[in-house]
């Protein structure tokens, strides 16, 4: 079923957008807001061209094997 925020996807998204579009055609072209179900999730690129993935982070399963 669909999961309430997906940091890998979200990071896939802005890698993505980032190399098809213009930085300054995303709006901020150091920062993108994605919204999910399960809140904001804040990605930027760093110094190295890395993407950085900022949000909060909630609980919300636990399992045993």
């Amino acid at each position: 079923g669909e999961t309430l925020a997906c940091g890998t996807g979200a990071c896939a998204v802005f890698a993505t957008l980032s190399k098809i579009l213009p930085r300054q055609d995303l709006g901020n072209p150091n920062e993108i807001n994605l919204e999910f179900t399960g809140g904001k999730l804040f990605l930027s690129h760093n110094e190295q061209d890395h993407v950085i993935l900022r949000g909060p982070a909630t609980f919300v399963f636990e399992g045993y094997i």
